[in-house]
């Protein structure tokens, strides 16, 4: 169970930084 809650937590932390390297990569270029 704590896998998993991790786990999720882990993919919403690599959506957010996704979004981040997006937002950085638009405003840079």
């Amino acid at each position: 169970m704590f896998d998993t809650k991790f786990a999720i937590v882990l993919r919403d932390d690599l959506a957010v930084w996704q979004k981040l390297n997006v937002t950085a990569f638009l405003t840079s270029g």
